[in-house]
């Protein structure tokens, strides 16, 4: 293959993508497994991880889950360390210690109801994550642009998530609180971490409508650090480091969910029987002016934003066709209206289009 700037997760040489052992039966009227071995896990918020489906590679982790599912209730248990994808070698793929992600993830179905003569299902979610990673760098101050101070991370992350549908009503809330700690390289000095994050979507199904659009709005708050506190101050930037859903915020995943206040419009239509489209135009703003601006994963720009807070203006559209079972084509764009502060640190506005073809069997 011929490739230019694709790093990281946008390439794999040939690979087991997952290899597990399953047991499972019945105990205590739930049905309960056991799954030890290498695994797809998607079990966490869409603004935590979507398992980098979209644009990269997939995820895999590596180790131990266990779950049980009862009538309106499910817990699941894990401890997952991150497959390591180096070397570039067809069958080299390692388990990987640098990434780690542990905890539980419990979800309560309220039974059914209905309201304004629709039926209704609501869930409430409650969750710990843990997470450990071996590289973690943040922000430091520096001149005209913002250094950075390698290290590693723990964040104990305590969470719940309420979502669902009341009658045409859709909507999800969430909140997360991330504790823990900062290690700096070199045997450097460690800093306590207490970060939040909230996430909600609200709209109205308009189900007699052609395309039953559905039409409201997404708002987000996620914290900041702050580069003027001293090194073993308290750091308070929320942590997002397995690509959350593109599809959920920025779908050219150039800004992350990490020091951002954004709020905007979101619709979705149902073009046809076998099509959709869904339009939003976040407007984001930093949540500290202290702190960088943060694209994918745990990673930022140097770039340091002069003038103000409000970051940019990304209006987007995503088309959907399922041609068949196994066949879906997708086409993605966006256009990121950059603010004049940051423009003025050294970013751009730019344009964004991807198409994609996936093949499922």
């Amino acid at each position: 293959m011929n490739y230019y700037g694709y790093t990281g997760r946008w390439r794999s040489k040939l690979d087991v993508q997952q290899a597990f052992v399953e047991v499972r039966g019945k105990l205590l009227g739930a049905m309960t497994g056991i799954m030890v071995g290498r695994m797809n896990f998607l079990d966490v918020p869409p603004y935590v991880s979507a398992g980098s489906v979209y644009p990269t590679v997939p995820y895999s982790w590596n180790g131990i889950r266990g779950y049980a599912f009862w009538k309106r209730f499910r817990v699941d248990l894990f401890d997952l360390t991150l497959t390591n994808a180096n070397p570039y070698l067809p069958f080299h793929d390692q388990v990987g210690y640098r990434s780690r992600l542990f905890g539980a993830y419990t979800s309560y179905a309220v039974p059914q109801f209905t309201t304004f003569g629709k039926k209704s299902q609501v869930f409430v979610d409650a969750f710990y994550l843990g997470y450990l990673l071996a590289s973690s760098p943040i922000p430091k101050q520096g001149g005209s642009i913002f250094g950075s101070q390698a290290g590693s991370t723990r964040r104990d992350a305590p969470g719940m998530r309420i979502w669902g549908n009341a009658g045409p009503i859709e909507f999800s809330a969430g909140g997360m609180w991330q504790g823990g700690y900062f290690n700096a390289a070199q045997n450097g000095p460690s800093r306590p971490v207490s970060a939040y994050g909230f996430n909600a979507t609200l709209s109205w199904r308009f189900a007699r409508w052609w395309g039953k659009p559905s039409i409201g709005v997404q708002a987000d708050d996620m914290s900041g650090g702050d580069t003027r506190k001293s090194a073993t101050g308290s750091w308070g930037n929320f942590l997002s480091p397995w690509v959350p859903s593109a599809y959920y915020f920025d779908l050219s995943t150039d800004l992350g969910l990490s020091n951002i206040i954004d709020v905007g419009p979101l619709v979705t239509l149902t073009t046809s029987t076998n099509t959709s489209l869904m339009l939003k135009a976040p407007v984001v703003w930093r949540n500290s002016v202290n702190d960088a601006v943060y694209t994918s994963s745990n990673t930022f720009y140097a770039y340091r934003p002069r003038g103000g807070a409000y970051v940019a203006t990304i209006p987007q559209g995503s088309f959907t066709w399922r041609a068949t079972r196994h066949i879906t084509l997708s086409l993605d764009g966006e256009y990121l209206f950059a603010s004049h502060a940051f423009t003025r640190g050294g970013a751009t506005s730019g344009a964004y289009i991807q198409s994609n073809l996936d093949f499922t069997f």
